[in-house]
């Protein structure tokens, strides 16, 4: 399943700084690769230390467990966690945590059947979030298209964490859904070989511009991967890397001021792969504006760009790109192009053209319709193949389609 929604390990503890805004130095300790009593043991002296996981992952299965996470010394809302549990365990634990007022943040899932083994982490912001342990690839697709849209948020809720278990030939997923006020677009591709996974994150960066938010395999080395577009600084990310290839990214990109942001496994022993996502520096994002300025249209400049303590449409709705023009009387008298986004992405030019997509829905129901008055022949059941030439189809399908699955877009 290939989807987009709007869109290697160490042995110790390592303790690095990392750069989370302009003003904010944090340090930062990554581990892998730890039983659950290495893990539970870091767990309470880094969080009573004022240290709060970023990424937590598990391998192998509930009787053979194995622990990676990512902690940053940095404050928030109030957390726990669970770790080394069983569905049960895990769904009377966030029930219980769930009347304290606590919302699920991170999902991690390994082994299939009676052995799988779950770790969570809560947070008591005062935000909405649903979290769900255990589904197939169809429900996991459909459940994310529900909850896309389930929300008065325009682009509804974001998943925010996620997992893959079960084996090669039944992957199962977990995954936590949250509000979405910041109307970040994500997009997620699904039981996925190395092989194609590397297809779809060469389609998600280069054409789509998103970047890797989470990329994790289960036992059997399919993989569950996320991108959004929303932005975290200089980043690079690397996949399928055994214990000892993992070990050498790290270490060369630390001294590069790389620091891991998540690190995932899938499986266990020699058998075991890794992905991880490195990041240094922080998000940098630039507001351009290209086209003559008119005076007599600032107010969509401003509507755009935001004016004195106006958020403008470009940052309030996360736009990249928007272009804008204006015709009068058959002359072209306002055109500028919108780029809220990293320094190195394409600056939008008032020139610049924009794929169609859904802007083409009203103009084909007009269309139809217009057809329809014209001739009494013409009906919404009449075949399109009757009346537009367009060849051969390839598809043989193609002679059933009749105009009203032009409007209903089916």
């Amino acid at each position: 399943m290939f989807s987009f929604r709007a869109l290697p390990r160490i042995l110790i503890a390592l303790g690095v700084l990392c750069a989370v805004s302009a003003t904010t130095i944090c340090a930062q300790t990554d581990y892998h690769d730890k039983t659950l009593g290495f893990h539970l043991g870091r767990y309470i002296a880094l969080k009573t230390a004022g240290y709060r996981m970023v990424s937590l992952d598990v391998a192998g299965d509930i009787k053979d467990q194995r622990w990676s996470a990512v902690w940053v010394k940095q404050r928030g809302a109030p957390f726990t966690a669970i770790h080394g549990v069983s569905s049960g365990q895990l769904l009377s634990w966030y029930a219980d945590k769930s009347k304290d007022g606590y919302r699920p943040k991170w999902i991690t899932s390994a082994g299939s059947g009676t052995k799988r083994v779950y770790g969570c982490i809560m947070v008591k912001d005062g935000r909405k979030a649903f979290l769900y342990p255990d589904m197939s690839t169809s429900s996991f697709d459909f459940t994310t298209k529900v909850l896309s849209k389930s929300s008065t948020n325009l682009f509804g809720r974001l998943m925010v964490s996620a997992s893959i278990h079960g084996t090669a030939t039944n992957p199962r997923y977990a995954a936590i859904y949250e509000e979405n006020p910041s109307q970040i677009r994500y997009g997620y591709s699904t039981n996925d070989s190395a092989a194609s996974y590397q297809k779809k994150f060469q389609v998600f960066v280069n054409q789509v511009w998103a970047r890797p938010a989470i990329v994790t395999m289960n036992g059997g080395q399919r993989y569950l991967s996320v991108f959004r577009g929303d932005e975290i600084g200089t980043w690079t990310a690397y996949h399928d890397m055994t214990k000892v290839t993992y070990e050498s990214i790290s270490s060369k990109l630390g001294k590069q001021g790389y620091r891991p942001q998540q690190i995932m496994v899938g499986g266990k022993g020699s058998a075991a792969r890794y992905a991880a996502l490195f990041v240094k520096g922080s998000p940098s994002m630039k507001l351009r504006v290209t086209g003559d300025y008119v005076p007599a249209f600032r107010a969509i400049d401003r509507l755009m760009l935001g004016y004195r303590s106006q958020t403008g449409f470009m940052k309030k709705t996360n736009a990249r790109q928007a272009g804008i023009a204006i015709t009068k009387n058959g002359c072209l008298v306002y055109a500028r192009g919108f780029t809220y986004a990293r320094p190195n992405w394409p600056v939008t030019q008032p020139t610049t053209g924009f794929r169609l997509a859904s802007c083409t829905k009203p103009l084909t129901s007009m269309a139809i319709f217009q057809l329809a008055e014209r001739r009494r022949d013409v009906s919404l059941n009449s075949l399109l193949v009757d009346l537009v030439t367009l060849g051969t189809p390839k598809d043989a399908d193609f002679k059933k389609i009749r105009l009203h699955h032009l409007i209903d877009h089916r």
